[in-house]
């Protein structure tokens, strides 16, 4: 039994169990190993004189004071027999609750794990995103300025060369009327002849 005890918490240690289950399987070695020794010391008390050799070859004869004390009767064995499968059970029962509260803790933990890796990943993906995004709307900003700032060249220009044009057909007509005063005064004048 020992053996066994022993294999059981090398094998669960291996396999990760906690050191309560292994406890809880020595312990209820122990129980039926006490429970047994407790019936063969009732089964002793309850037989009938025995005849035995001793040590040197003599027979020793064995005497009860009560011999006709029976086995105890079926509602104490049963009795004794129901408390040890209720702590059997319940130590067994405690085992399989701590395995699986382990187990869930552990696939939480596993799927927390994942979601947040998940998580990061997206977080990376978005934030790449934006970096593209920011690129993107730094170099329309450049494109923008660079077309604005030609725009206003233009219109300076296109103000000069109307400044320009405006001042030459002033100038023009300048001249013109001028020279209207003159073929007018010289029409006046008679001036062919």
């Amino acid at each position: 039994m020992v053996d066994a005890a022993n294999a059981t918490t090398q094998t669960g240690r291996a396999q990760g169990m906690s050191y309560k289950y292994t406890d809880d399987v020595e312990a209820a070695g122990a129980e039926v190993e006490r429970m047994v020794a407790e019936e063969q010391a009732r089964e002793a008390q309850s037989a009938s004189p025995v005849l035995r050799e001793g040590p040197t070859g003599s027979l020793v004869y064995r005497r009860l004071d009560n011999a006709l004390q029976g086995v105890p009767t079926g509602a104490a064995v049963t009795d004794d027999w129901d408390a040890w499968f209720q702590r059997s059970f319940e130590n067994c029962a405690a085992v399989e609750r701590e395995a699986v509260a382990t187990a869930v803790g552990e696939v939480a933990y596993l799927v927390k794990q994942e979601l947040r890796q998940e998580h990061a990943a997206e977080v990376i993906k978005r934030d790449r995103e934006i970096d593209t995004l920011r690129a993107e709307v730094r170099d329309m900003k450049g494109l923008l300025t660079d077309a604005l700032t030609r725009i206003d060249a233009i219109g300076n220009q296109i103000e000069r060369a109307f400044g320009d044009h405006t001042a030459a057909t002033r100038a023009f007509e300048l001249e013109l009327a001028e020279l209207r005063g003159r073929v007018n005064g010289f029409i006046r004048d008679g001036g062919y002849g």
